[in-house]
């Protein structure tokens, strides 16, 4: 098995911050037809007041995550995905 992961950041202004990201993983001995699962991900987080950002991420990912029960929280479909968050320092 063999993989990588290589990300940047970059802060536009005070307010506003870009992250971008792609990770591949192979597997050497695997009964799956397709034994890469690359992810591709990018998001922007905007400090809307003093402790208080909010954010948007986009995902694309080329295979269902592994190893989880069906329905986890941690089982994520394979394509491309949407999130957004909230984050208050307190």
């Amino acid at each position: 098995m063999s993989g990588f992961s290589a990300g940047i950041g970059h802060k536009v202004n005070d307010k506003l911050r870009v992250n971008l990201r792609y990770g591949q993983v192979s597997a050497d001995d695997s009964s799956l037809d397709d034994d890469t699962l690359t992810i591709t991900t990018a998001n922007l987080i905007y400090a809307y007041l003093p402790g208080l950002e909010v954010g948007v991420e986009l995902r694309d990912q080329s295979a269902a995550s592994n190893g989880a029960a069906s329905g986890s929280i941690a089982t994520r479909p394979a394509g491309q995905q949407v999130e957004v968050m909230a984050m208050y320092k307190f």
